[in-house]
């Protein structure tokens, strides 16, 4: 049987939540808190791989625009994305408190999409 590295915390939450479903208002609230902690946990997860996402793409946008295998344009907006979503998810780790337009997502999903379809065509053409 293969166990995903994740699957108890799912566990837990499918109990929290049968718990919670069944259980008085007091027990609620600390129910609720105990499922918040799973969420921050992933959540961090996910901004420290993100923080290393936006590392690789500078590096690798940092190529295209030097080598010129690919329009510069395409490169740039990759050092943009990456520097948008590592700037945000870096003060997102440091101050979870604070509230950032996650603009660099779009940025990041246009230079996916460009690049992606740039090597697709280019081929082609």
């Amino acid at each position: 049987m293969i166990q995903f590295i994740n699957e108890p915390n799912y566990w837990k939450l499918l109990n929290i939540a049968s718990k919670y479903s069944v259980s008085a208002s007091a027990e609620k609230d600390s129910l609720s808190d105990l499922a918040g902690t799973i969420f921050k946990t992933k959540d961090y997860r996910f901004k420290f791989a993100m923080v290393c996402w936006s590392i690789g793409t500078l590096a690798f946008s940092i190529v295209l625009v030097t080598s010129e295998v690919v329009p510069a344009i395409i490169g740039w907006v990759g050092i943009v994305a990456s520097i948008f979503i590592g700037f945000n998810d870096g003060i997102k780790l440091l101050k979870p408190q604070i509230k950032i337009l996650p603009i660099g997502a779009l940025f990041a999903l246009l230079f996916e999409v460009i690049i992606g379809g740039w090597l697709l065509f280019s081929s082609i053409i």
